[in-house]
């Protein structure tokens, strides 16, 4: 409030206004003082200012004080008078009965005034405040002057009575020249002269007013004079209206003129207009500036400090005494390890022994804080009567005990120059020992009982709301958002009624009980891990509710400082030992906040270490740390942010065996690069739900052996590391035989540049819900300790998902459960010596990996065991291969291989399952040195694969050896298939019209040899399939000399082989060179080959023939390897025309890189040879070939083979761009001879379905040329001219049937024959 006519008293002014809510008590001080900042700001400051000299009043040497008292007669409205009869200290028309106990008028060694003894107490005596009154009552009437705010017009009315008076007239005849010891001074903090001002002017005067109602039990002080009293004015002023004891509203408001405006409110004092608390909640504890929720009515280390109030005997203004009973000072440093130590604190009143403790790590622009402890040993003891609960002579309120009692300071600590005035008030806050809390409000309010009456809510300390970093604590007031407007302002809860296992406890527990003194039978230490703690506090100035452009604190940092009671002694004096690098948490512990660990040099070489057994949790705090821009959890406003831990660069945070670290409810835990933590066996981590595990570029998580850290669903590990030896570190470097785990069931999320390693003995147990966030720079590289130690196990229907990245797992173990998996998604994968899935562990719906559309794929001395799919494949583009890889036990396919570009399977052995190798849609499937056995449906299953090769192979022991569908299957190099309970080879194929190709064939030894033996039922079964198994024509398609027999027998029937009805089936089967058991030739009774039918057709067969010449009598029963010889003579054997020469030509011109390498390129080599059009005469058994240029051939059924098979390899060359638009090469131009010299002639096809081709070389100058088609009865249906060299015949106009033709040349039969129309 603004005093206008201040400003035209005197310029330059202060006015401090102090509103007190006053409840029953024996001493009364402010509450709340409202300042007009533009006033008090307005005071000079200058550069040389020092607190130790006083703001506007000196703080030592001696001052007296005039007191004068007045009451109010309301002749107008006697009903506002608060005391019609007077009180029990002020009798109604008197002098008040405290007048001659406030202050001593003279300087004596037996000082009886309170405000005098109170001064004298907390300066050490360096400060007689001495005090005199008029001793007169000056009565005002209401009718005279209006009562109204700071008494103005009450104390105007008074000084006039004075005035009238002619003599100042006090108790001990006093003139001015006895109140006027100091010069007057208008700029604060500078040196203050003593002796007279000229004119003479009183250092102040203490206005107390009884009964002004509108300003009852208030206060303020005043630099500047009203009036002035007998001519002189009053260099400071202060007043109040009560009718109690004034003393300590004067000490607090006389205060002001010492240490500062109201923004030196603290220790309970109220917030002052415009100036503002450091800390969120208002403040209680004790301070010469305190007020209404003072608990202690005494003043702190911090006043005497700030005052440089010292003891005459002592050397230093902080000290305490060390073992030696000498005096050490006690103004410690955390960061100085020196200043450990042991110290005997004594009585803090009588003595001045304090610590003081600056609390390190905390940046040089924030509030620096400072630790300190005091032992009060109370009135009851130190004979101070001050030092004691302020309402404790109340029954119902507990007595304060002796012991120690503690508080922190933030800022406030510049003492010298122009900011030695400023930051906000409320800049000490009490430690009480029993802790802090995220306090627990009731709804319902409860009668008051004890001092004062009213009704407030209960609150409750519950220990699972225990808050020692950010909670509430008893003595300050609970901030709250009482009306709902999202802004903390001035609205509090009060700490007065506490309930306990059920009852309301009465007494007003801000105001001070037992439960806040530190003893050594009681709370005996104060430390990085206690509640409360030892570690800093969030700050964050404001006014109620504007909030201040300064340097808060907005983090707790911990630190290693700890207080420990040692030992009481006799004297009262207690003896503590002060640590600084305390980092033992030897306690559970919940934890609150935005909360860093710097790198604290812990005794126990950590900087911070939770003991054996104990829990630390990371959870939401619901006390306020901040005034606006609430949270909302369960539906309430909260005014706080969630919980981060964050360990600083270089920190070590270590938890003992069994410890645990709890981080819940929106909690994170941070480790920044440089940061350590580390967990001994048994010691876990658990991350729940909706909370977070942050693992920066080079920090370290290490679980020791034994050690667990658990990732919940819906919580979430941020993952940085890129640095070898960094990140996350699970078990020991050696096997250690109790395995660390990890256990994922919620979130992984990975940086960009993140390399995910593991490579020690623990392991990751992924759960169903888990997810794993892996951007495509991701690399991850598990390398274990054995094929037999655990580093990967999977929950039951869990997917362990690598996507788009980098992976490596090499040496180790994966353990499966029902329907758990691994899968990889555009992943360059490789994998070497691990075991996927141990032998004793049974997984019917398990699959070892689900691979698909990887960029790479390398799989290397694997075993897979016991799973439904041990690899599952799909969607290829890349080259993938699987060398030395053992599958045991697996319960479907050992290989499931779908949409597949290459994929080699080199080694290794697959023993049971339904399917070796399941291959569908796959272009090149390549299996060497592999043995595959005991499947109980078939041991390779193909669907639509153009290339399927097996080399040097074993396929036995299974149901069927090869089950294939619309593929070509290639064995070679001593592939073996045999032993199969029913086929060796079941094959089945589609005849392509459009291409005449072939979509299925079966190639034995086109390099090497092949074995089909000994299966039960048949060797080789097909349908629609060509069969390339003649081993001399392979020699001379390879181009040398070394024929190596493919072996063909003990098959229950060797070969059963069938076409289809109209299908282009061979003439014959080539099988020459190849041994067929020990009494060779093979007879036609072990084998069926049957053309234009096939079980199910409506067809007449045709007999195919096998040519078996040239066999081989060589036997090896290791590998028919062992069988090769040279055979230049089966080479040349039969003779070669043109038109076969030209086919063998292109064909092994094709056929040796395509041996040698199948791929697109290769394949396409094929393009020219099966670009001709085979034409089947099916009637008369022969073959023709018609190039691209449609010139027809004769073929033999050595060139139909070798184009049949280039037709059936070039077909399966879907996947490729190359060669497209090339055109194919007629192979036959120039060859002007024709391989059927009977006739010049070619009809074809036939059958024929809708258009007949008649090519012939036939003259036309020699006669006229004419088709006739005849039926069985002998009539003409057609009659053509074909006097073109090509011509094409409609014959839709025929039946189905058979039907003869004649070609014509001037009457004369050319050429005739049968002619089958479908």
């Amino acid at each position: 409030m603004l005093l206008k006519n201040d400003i035209i008293m005197k310029k330059k002014f202060l006015l401090l206004a102090v509103l007190l809510i006053v409840f029953l008590m024996e001493y009364t001080q402010a509450q709340e003082c409202a300042l007009n900042d533009s006033l008090w700001q307005e005071a000079e400051i200058e550069s040389t200012a020092e607190a130790k000299n006083g703001w506007f009043l000196p703080s030592s040497g001696m001052l007296r004080v005039l007191v004068v008292y007045i009451e109010i007669d309301y002749d107008v409205n006697p009903q506002n008078d608060p005391y019609p009869n007077g009180s029990a200290d002020w009798t109604k028309g008197q002098l008040p009965n405290y007048k001659d106990n406030l202050f001593d008028a003279e300087w004596s060694g037996n000082l009886q005034g309170s405000v005098t003894r109170f001064y004298n107490h907390a300066s050490h005596g360096n400060f007689k405040v001495l005090g005199d009154y008029v001793d007169s009552l000056f009565i005002v009437k209401e009718s005279d002057a209006i009562p109204g705010a700071y008494n103005t017009n009450i104390i105007s009315s008074a000084i006039s009575q004075i005035n009238q008076m002619g003599v100042l007239n006090t108790k001990n005849n006093m003139t001015i020249a006895d109140f006027d010891n100091w010069q007057n001074n208008d700029t604060a903090g500078v040196v203050k002269v003593s002796g007279p001002d000229t004119p003479y002017s009183f250092d102040h005067v203490f206005f107390v007013v009884q009964n002004n109602y509108v300003w009852t039990n208030k206060g303020s002080t005043h630099y500047a004079s009203y009036h002035n009293i007998l001519g002189y004015p009053q260099d400071t002023r202060s007043e109040t209206s009560m009718a109690k004891d004034p003393t300590l509203m004067f000490v607090h408001e006389f205060g002001h003129n010492l240490f500062g405006g109201n923004n030196f409110h603290n220790g309970g004092g109220h917030v002052g207009s415009g100036t503002g608390k450091t800390f969120i909640p208002n403040q209680g504890g004790w301070s010469i500036m305190g007020g209404s929720e003072t608990s202690i009515l005494t003043f702190n280390a911090w006043d005497r400090d700030r005052m440089e109030w010292q003891h005459p005997s002592k050397t230093y203004l902080n000290s305490a005494l060390d073992e030696n009973l000498n005096e050490i000072e006690t103004a410690l440093d955390a960061t100085n390890s020196n200043h450990a130590g042991i110290y005997i604190l004594r009585d803090f009143v009588t003595t001045g022994d304090v610590i003081r403790i600056k609390l390190p790590f905390i940046p040089t622009n924030e509030h620096q804080q400072y630790l300190w402890i005091e032992n009060h040993q109370t009135a009851q003891n130190n004979g101070f009567e001050f030092d004691r609960f302020k309402h404790q002579n109340h029954t119902c309120m507990d007595e304060m005990q002796p012991g120690l009692y503690m508080y922190m300071q933030a800022g406030k600590d510049i003492k010298v120059g122009s900011a030695a005035y400023s930051q906000s008030g409320h800049y000490t806050r009490p430690i009480p020992a029993n802790g802090m809390y995220d306090l627990q409000f009731e709804s319902t309010t409860y009668p008051v009982t004890c001092v004062t009456s009213g009704a407030v809510e209960p609150y409750e300390k519950l220990p699972q709301f225990a808050n020692p970093l950010t909670g509430n604590q008893e003595q300050e007031l609970h901030a709250a958002d009482l009306n709902a407007d999202n802004l903390i302002g001035n609205e509090v809860k009060l700490t007065w009624l506490e309930r306990v296992n059920g009852v309301v406890n009465p007494n007003l527990a801000n105001n001070g009980t037992i439960h806040h003194v530190f003893t050594k039978n009681g709370v005996a230490k104060l430390g990085v891990g206690t509640n409360p703690s030892a570690n800093s506090m969030i700050t964050l100035e404001n006014n109620n509710g504007p909030i201040f452009n300064s340097p808060n604190n907005r983090k707790v940092i911990l630190n290693g400082i700890s207080i420990e009671i040692l030992d009481e002694l006799q004297d009262g004096s207690i003896k503590v030992e002060v640590k600084l690098d305390d980092t033992d948490i030897a306690n559970d512990v919940r934890w609150c906040g935005t909360i860093e660990l710097p790198a604290i040099s812990g005794a126990n070489g950590y900087s911070l270490n939770l003991t054996q057994g104990n829990t630390m949790l990371l959870d939401q705090g619901f006390t306020a740390t901040k005034i606006n821009t609430p949270m909302s959890i369960g539906g309430t406003n909260y005014f706080v942010d969630p919980t981060v831990l964050s360990l600083q660069s270089g920190s070590y945070f270590h938890l003992e065996q069994n410890a645990t670290v709890n981080v819940k409810n929106n909690s994170t835990l941070r480790l920044k690069s440089g940061s350590k933590m580390e967990l001994e066996s048994g010691a876990k981590l658990h991350i729940f739900e909706d909370s977070d595990l942050i693992i920066e570029d080079g920090a370290e998580l290490i679980l020791k052996p034994g050690a667990i850290l658990i990732i919940e669903e819906g919580a979430t590990v941020y993952y940085n590391n890129n640095q070898s030896g960094k990140g996350l570190l699970v078990g020991a470097t050696s096997i250690s035989g109790n395995a660390a785990r990890v256990e994922v069931k919620g979130d992984m999320v990975f940086d960009a540049n993140a390399v995910w390693t593991h490579n020690r003995d623990g392991y990751y147990y992924f759960y169903p819900n888990h997810q794993l966030t892996m951007p495509g720079t991701v690399e991850m590289n598990f390398t274990g300790k054995g094929k037999n130690h655990l580093f990967i196990a999977l929950v039951e229907n869990t997917n362990l998902l690598l996507g788009n990245i980098t992976a490596t797992l090499n040496t180790g173990m994966v353990y499966y459960n029902n329907n758990s998996s691994i899968q990889l998604n555009q992943t360059d994968f490789t994998s070497v010596a691990v075991t996927y899935n141990p032998s004793y562990n049974v997984v019917q719906t398990g699959i070892g990996l689900n691979i698909t559309n990887p960029t790479d794929v390398f799989i290397n001395g694997c075993d897979f065991n016991y799973l439904a799919t041990g690899i599952k494949i799909e969607q290829v583009t890349t080259p993938l291969t699987v060398q030395a890889t053992n599958m045991t036990g697996i319960v479907d396919d050992n290989y499931y291989i779908d949409d597949v570009e290459e994929i080699s399977i080199t080694g290794g052995i697959l023993d049971g399952g339904d399917y070796g190798v399941t291959a569908i849609n796959t272009e090149i499937l390549e299996v060497t040195n592999t043995e595959i056995k005991n499947m109980q449906t078939s041991g390779v299953n193909l669907d639509e694969v153009a290339g399927a090769y097996f080399s040097n192979t074993k396929i036995h022991t299974n149901t069927d050896g090869i089950y294939s569908d619309n593929s070509l299957v290639f064995l070679r190099n001593g592939a073996k298939v045999y032993d199969n309970q029913d086929y060796g080879i079941d094959m089945y194929g589609v005849y392509n019209t459009q291409t005449r190709s072939f979509t299925s064939m079966l190639t034995i030894g086109d390099e090497g040899c092949g074995s089909v033996f000994d299966n039960t039922t048949t060797g080789i079964k097909t349908k629609n399939t060509l069969l390339n198994i003649d081993a001399v024509q392979h020699t001379i398609d390879r181009q040398d000399n070394d024929t190596i027999p493919n072996q063909f027998y003990g098959n229950g029937h060797m070969f059963d082989i069938c076409y289809s009805y109209l299908v282009r089936s061979p003439g014959q089967i080539n099988a020459k060179g190849n041994y067929w058991g020990t009494n060779p030739p093979i007879q036609s009774s072990e084998y069926t080959l049957t053309g234009n039918y096939c079980p199910g057709d409506a067809s007449t067969p045709q007999s195919i023939s096998l040519d078996s010449d040239d066999y081989s009598t060589c036997y090896s029963s290791t590998t028919c390897m062992d069988c090769s010889s040279g055979s230049s003579s089966m080479m040349m054997s039969g003779g070669t025309s043109t038109v076969e020469a030209v086919v063998q030509e292109s064909f092994t011109a094709a056929n040796k890189p395509f041996i040698e390498q199948d791929n697109a390129t290769t394949r396409n080599a094929f393009l020219d040879l099966s670009s001709i059009d085979l034409i089947k005469d099916t009637v008369n058994n022969t073959w023709m070939g018609v190039s691209v240029n449609n010139q027809a051939f004769a073929l033999t059924n050595k060139s139909v083979h070798h184009i049949q098979v280039a037709k059936a390899i070039k077909a399966k060359a879907t996947n490729s761009n190359m060669r497209v638009n090339a055109v194919p090469k007629d192979i036959f131009a120039g060859i002007t001879e024709n391989a059927n010299e009977s006739a010049n002639v070619q009809v074809y096809p036939n059958p024929v379905s809708n258009e007949l081709n008649i090519s012939h070389d036939l003259s036309v100058k020699e006669g006229a040329i004419h088709l006739e088609i005849m039926d069985v009865m002998g009539r003409v249906l057609i009659n053509k001219t074909i006097n073109h060299t090509n011509n094409q015949i409609d014959i839709n106009q025929l039946s189905s049937g058979l039907y003869f033709y004649n070609v014509l040349q001037n009457d004369k039969v050319v050429q005739s024959g049968k002619l089958v129309v479908e």
